[in-house]
């Protein structure tokens, strides 16, 4: 869970924790992206796999969304969708929002920041920061704060 935005990242913790006292423990499985994995995803989107964004046009770019999966008894991960509702059903307690609007169960994330044109202006500052990856999301969350 590497350069998740920090705010973001204790209401996770916090979501987890809920969700695993109910009986339900989800397990992170994927959290922030760089664009060229983002690009990849989506190339495998359009060659029918999992759904992706475009690369700048998914919160997972800017460490503001995950994806997680019901941790079973035996250890093993489980995608039904019925996994989900207690997830679903918790989320929004703890300021976030899940992709079961837009058919991604799995995935978790910052609210206000789910279409490409609420997406578009981090994608902006994201591009036009120099540096370090680190530096880049810095930029960006400075931008969310302000809002």
């Amino acid at each position: 869970m590497d350069l998740l935005y920090p705010p973001f990242l204790g209401a996770l913790l916090d979501l987890q924790m809920e969700c695993k006292l109910l009986g339900s423990p989800y397990k992170v499985y994927s959290g922030h992206r760089q664009f060229d994995e983002q690009r990849q995803l989506y190339y495998k989107y359009l060659d029918g796999g999992p759904k992706a964004a475009p690369p700048g046009l998914s919160a997972h770019n800017y460490g503001m969304a995950v994806d997680c999966a019901l941790l079973l008894p035996d250890g093993k991960l489980s995608w039904l969708g019925e996994h989900y509702e207690t997830l679903e059903k918790t989320a929004e307690k703890h300021g976030l929002v899940t992709g079961k609007a837009f058919g991604d169960r799995p995935h978790v994330q910052v609210p206000n920041y789910v279409t490409g044109t609420q997406l578009w202006p981090l994608k902006t500052v994201y591009n036009r920061t120099p540096g370090t990856e680190l530096e880049k999301l810095k930029a960006v969350w400075n931008v969310v704060e302000s809002r």
